[in-house]
């Protein structure tokens, strides 16, 4: 028979945790679980008004007057004090019948859940154990064999830590998103910078707060509106990818514009200096009064507007003598 240290042994070695403190886990999450749900009632109770949960039929039934406030509104000064002694009776009444019960979950447990009949303790065999015999003993098994088994634990072990390493840091980094979007802990601390994307008049009125209503479970648009964006980025990192050739393309042809319309002012600045010099060569000034003279001083836009309707006559003239 398989002694009670032998199956422990056998139990942690293949959870990784003695089976106590599996059961003692679960124990201090009810219990946590427990207490939050009296602090929670306890300020559900102590924030409502005291005649919507019985004190004003309670004062009718003992046929006591109910004092009033300045603003006429009904005072109860003995409702909180009543309040909180319902409030410790019912933790007493919730942490005793927990403590009753998780009692009858550990024996339970233990003699039927995590339990190795004893007959079936020396035929069981671990993964780990899959390659060396099972009457092996140390002088038995070769030194490169104990030294691969060495290397093997060594990874493991490097392995384990590092995932777990991967989970803190998961975990630290889901905490910190949540705070982004958090709305504070009873005005102790500051809401998250994007708090108004899940809460507020604006959401509510945008239908996109962190729950939809009547279903607090369910995701609400926002999430669904991110999972979508998100589900898109493939394609348009295939879009970006094929628009930077174009863009490359599209800069060159912006350069040719830029440098042919250079070229176009030097020609309209070499057009308007000959001119002034055929005006000059006729005997006319070219200063302000002479030009002033000569009537309205044509724009450069007007000269080039001239010079393109020179160049279209031009071309006809040239295609009427070819056609002839």
């Amino acid at each position: 028979m398989a002694t009670t240290s032998a199956k422990t042994a056998l139990l942690t070695e293949h959870l990784e945790y003695t089976p106590l403190a599996l059961i003692d886990e679960i124990i201090d999450t009810v219990n946590d679980l427990s207490n939050r749900a009296i602090d929670a009632a306890e300020k559900g109770v102590l924030a409502a008004n005291p005649s919507d949960i019985g004190f004003a039929e309670k004062a009718r039934a003992e046929k006591r007057a109910i004092e009033k406030d300045e603003n006429n509104k009904p005072v109860f000064a003995d409702a909180e004090g009543e309040l909180r002694d319902g409030i410790n009776k019912l933790e007493t009444l919730l942490q005793t019948n927990i403590d009753r019960n998780f009692d009858k979950f550990e024996i339970v447990a233990f003699r039927s859940i995590i339990q190795i009949p004893d007959d079936l303790v020396p035929w069981l065999r671990l993964a780990h154990y899959e390659n060396i015999p099972q009457h092996s003993t140390p002088q038995s098994l070769k030194p490169e064999d104990i030294s691969l088994l060495r290397q093997k634990l060594r990874e493991t072990k490097k392995l384990r830590s590092a995932l777990r390493d991967t989970i803190a840091r998961n975990n630290a980094i889901i905490s910190s998103l949540k705070s982004l979007t958090s709305l504070g802990i009873d005005g102790h601390s500051q809401p998250g910078p994007f708090a108004f994307l899940t809460s507020g008049a604006a959401s509510e009125h945008l239908h996109v707060g962190s729950v939809v209503e009547h279903r607090p479970t369910s995701a609400g648009p926002l999430e669904t509106n991110l999972s979508f964006a998100i589900s898109q980025l493939p394609a348009l990192r295939e879009l970006l990818a094929d628009l930077r050739p174009q863009l490359s393309q599209l800069a060159t042809t912006t350069d040719q514009a830029a440098s042919e319309s250079e070229t176009a002012r030097q020609r309209r600045a070499y057009v308007e200096a000959q001119s002034k010099r055929a005006v000059e060569r006729q005997g006319l000034a070219t200063d302000n009064g002479a030009l002033d003279a000569l009537g309205r001083v044509v724009t450069v836009d007007e000269l080039a507007s001239l010079e393109a309707l020179a160049a279209e006559q031009q071309n006809a003239d040239d295609e009427d003598v070819e056609m002839r």
